[in-house]
Formats: structure tokens, C-alpha cells, sequence
């Protein structure tokens, strides 16, 4: 298949050099996608009319969107077109996407957390990790690790909270814009880090806490999974590995240690590969094509 893959139009390249979840999850579809054979272009520009005259200069078979302030530019063209949605809120702001996907040529292909929620023809999808970035080494006891850049909705003052009061752990803060926790007992503030880094860190970290409000499913916590963290997760994300401990239970890491241990990892290596995320993602393709056939 000839597949356009769109970015968010952020002045992050593809792939970024350090931070920037989307545009790794962008690449690493496009990886495993060429390996199959199939012909993928990707664009990561702003202006809707380049995009526009993209696609009209180019028969592809798929685009797939991961930006949806584009969708407008989809509707219309006669072109299959899908589109995921990385922000949790989407569902509450559906009403603002539902004129779009009213066009036959559309079709939502969200995470596996929103699709249980929508009420519409559609296929799940997931993230997942590179298993040869992200594997368990040794793990030392009591050390934990966050990952993400700082924005409120990602609550890593719930997060801060829970450690600067236990002296025998240590919370290891990744992501730009968590300078503000400089200076607190027990937290290691290390800004921006390489993929590769981040994959040796949350190796030997022994927790990994993800409490964000409406992720949908967070790399971080794929890529945690597959190196074998017990993981603190808000209710929103605990449902991924079939595993629920209450942020706010001060028995939390206890409770983790002792309860929750090989199952990410296991799950892991099971779905969440690069590889088998793209063959799913190709079922995607094909169901929407086949349904597109039928109308």
C-alpha cells in the first residue's frame, strides 16, 4: 500500500531527537510499515493547503492522521482517510469531530481505552515499545521513574508527593519543564533525555508511576511495561495491564511489590512489540477499506 502518515505540525521532526511521544509513535509506524513493504511517506508540516495538495498530487491508499486539526482538509477529498486522536479528551469534544467522520471517506482508528468507549464503526489500536531499547536489567530496590514533559493534567505533584515522604525511595523525574521540582528530598530532576536513555533508566527502575488525567494509552507506560516496572497507574491508564493500585493508598508501592510483578512485562512482549502494534494496525487498514467497499 501507498500510506501518508501526518504529524502534529509541532516543530518537532520525525523522529525527534528526544522528546516528543507522538512523533516516536509516527516513526516507529513508518519503520515497521517499509519492512512489510508498503511505501510510506510522512508529513510533519503546519499549512493545511501543502497537505492538501499532497494528497492530490498522490494516489495513496491510506492516509492516516494523527492530528486533528487537519481533519477538516480530510472531509471531502474522497480519500480513506483515518485518523487517532493522542488526547483522552477527544470523546468529550466528539461532537466537534462527528460532522467530520460523517463523511464515508473517515474513519476513527482510536487507542484501545477510547475505542471501548465509542459507539461508531471503528478499530483499535495501540502503542507499544522496542523491546531491544526498553528491557528490565538489574533492578534496584525503591528506585522509581516518571516520565513526561510537565503539563498539570499529568499530576507529577501527586507523584512528588508520594516519595518526598519516604526516604527509602527515589523518584527519577524525565520530561522538559519539571525544573520546579529541583530541590526535593528523595527526586532527581533530569529534563530532556534520549530515547535510549530513558529505555537504560526505567531498565533498572523498580517503579514507574504514570497518575495523568485522560492519556489515552501513554508510550510511557508501554515502554515501562516492557521493562518489567510495577507500576502506580491513575484509573484512567490501570486497566492497561489489568492492574488497579490507588494512587493515594499509602500502602500503593507495597501493595505493587508484592502483587504486581511479571504481568506487564509478559503482556508486553505478547501485543505491545512494534511489530505486532503495525499488524494490527494493517487489520485497521484493511477493515477500513473492506467497510469502505460496502457502503
Amino acid at each position: 500500500m501507498r500510506i501518508l502518515l501526518v504529524g502534529t505540525g509541532s516543530n518537532l521532526p520525525i523522529p525527534p531527537n528526544g522528546w516528543g511521544g507522538v512523533e516516536r509513535v509516527i516513526w516507529a509506524h513508518n519503520v515497521e510499515l517499509e519492512k512489510l513493504g508498503h511505501s510510506v511517506d510522512i508529513f510533519n508540516g503546519k499549512d493545511p493547503n501543502e497537505l492538501r495538495k499532497k494528497i492530490q498530487d498522490n494516489p495513496y491508499d491510506i492516509v492516516h492522521s494523527h492530528f486533528h486539526r487537519f481533519n477538516e482538509v480530510m472531509a471531502g477529498m474522497c480519500m480513506p482517510y483515518v485518523y487517532t486522536c493522542h488526547a483522552g479528551s477527544w470523546i468529550k469534544r466528539w461532537d466537534g469531530y462527528a460532522k467530520v467522520f460523517q463523511d464515508p471517506w473517515c474513519y476513527p482508528m482510536p487507542f484501545e481505552e477510547m475505542g471501548q468507549r465509542l459507539k461508531k464503526e471503528h478499530h483499535s489500536i495501540w502503542n507499544g515499545a522496542d523491546p531491544e531499547i526498553f528491557k528490565p536489567t538489574d533492578k534496584r530496590r525503591g528506585q522509581c521513574v516518571a516520565v513526561g514533559r510537565y503539563e498539570p493534567r499529568k499530576n507529577f505533584e501527586r507523584v512528588v508527593d508520594i516519595i518526598r515522604s519516604k526516604p527509602e525511595y527515589q523518584l527519577f523525574l524525565v520530561g522538559p519543564g519539571n525544573e520546579r521540582f529541583h530541590g526535593i528530598p528523595n527526586v532527581i530532576v533530569l529534563g530532556n533525555l534520549p530515547e535510549r536513555e530513558v529505555g537504560k533508566l526505567m531498565g533498572c527502575s523498580e517503579f514507574f508511576f504514570h497518575l495523568a488525567d485522560e492519556e489515552a494509552d501513554c508510550l510511557a507506560v508501554k515502554e515501562a511495561g516492557m521493562c518489567g516496572c510495577k507500576m502506580v497507574l491513575s484509573p484512567y491508564n490501570a486497566t492497561v495491564f489489568g492492574h488497579s493500585v490507588a494512587w493515594n493508598d499509602p500502602e500503593a508501592l507495597s501493595i505493587c511489590r508484592d502483587l504486581f510483578a511479571d504481568r506487564a512485562l509478559e503482556l508486553s512482549q505478547q501485543k505491545y512489540t512494534w511489530e505486532k502494534v503495525v499488524d494490527n494496525l494493517l487489520v485497521g487498514y484493511d477493515k477500513f477499506l473492506a467497510w469502505r467497499k460496502s457502503l
